[in-house]
């Protein structure tokens, strides 16, 4: 599987939030393989993760962002995970769409 090539920084909302690739042990706890640090402005990813799992957990991470720069910020975890689970899905399944959405 080809490893991604993610930005160095996302644009959310008028904030840059830097995006990186750590160690487990280090920036993320064990149980995480994601981090959305909206003081820091931050999105962790764990490098050891494979690249499928390194992408659905960034479409997470930028979902709890948008909630809260855009939100309420009152998404409950299992809200994200189903946001992210159908996101996923209908992009992963319909080559071509995202590009369509989102063509400039």
């Amino acid at each position: 599987m080809k490893k991604p090539v993610f930005p160095k920084t996302i644009r959310i909302a008028g904030h840059d939030y830097a995006l990186r690739l750590a160690n487990p042990d280090g920036d993320l706890e064990a149980v995480n393989v994601g981090r959305c640090d909206h003081y820091r402005l931050r999105i962790t990813l764990d490098a050891s993760v494979p690249p499928d799992a390194q992408r659905t957990t960034l479409l997470h991470e930028l979902i709890h962002a948008a909630d809260r720069r855009f939100g309420a910020c009152d998404l409950t975890e299992a809200q994200v995970l189903a946001i992210e689970n159908g996101l996923w899905a209908i992009f992963n399944d319909n080559a071509g769409l995202a590009a369509a959405v989102f063509r400039r």
